[in-house]
């Protein structure tokens, strides 16, 4: 199935439904890591959510990360804080694992964290996410990383 024909299923125009684009109704935040070799950056309580930690929830919301980062690794980082409630999609390495956060979390490169601007109600942007899944890895661009980018414009 073409990326068209998937698009058009999963995000036709339902009766009364406007399409729009993700940033008209999310805050997208780009993820960051901090350095590897720095000890101090690392081993801390801030959840730092990846496109693995994603791939191994069997829930749709998670409350922890396999690494998490001190303040002192946040703040060195470029990655932000989302809050709880925000979804985390992952973008590339693979693209489309979603998921919900139980707790405030950030990001590596890997991931975006989606901030609501004006609603409250994660689960149905979630499983829209997850329906739509095969379209964002179709939308994927690149030759060492297949990354999907924002300048894609996604609409909902």
């Amino acid at each position: 199935m073409a990326v068209s024909d998937i698009s058009n299923w999963i995000l036709g125009n339902r009766a009364g439904w406007d399409r729009v684009k993700l940033k008209h109704i999310f805050q997208v935040q780009n993820g960051s890591t901090p350095r590897s070799g720095e000890d101090s950056y690392w081993d801390g309580d801030i959840v730092w959510i990846t496109p693995s930690d994603l791939g191994s929830l069997t829930s749709m919301t998670f409350y922890d990360s396999a690494r998490k980062l001190t303040d002192e690794g946040f703040a060195n980082s470029g990655t932000a804080m989302a809050p709880t409630g925000s979804i985390a999609v992952s973008t590339r390495a693979p693209i489309g694992h979603v998921a919900i956060g139980g707790i405030e979390f950030c990001t590596n490169q890997g991931c975006r964290s989606m901030v609501p601007l004006h609603y409250d109600d994660s689960k149905f942007f979630y499983y829209h996410l997850v329906a739509a899944k095969p379209l964002l890895q179709g939308l994927g661009r690149g030759s060492t990383f297949v990354e999907l980018s924002s300048s894609n414009g996604i609409c909902v």
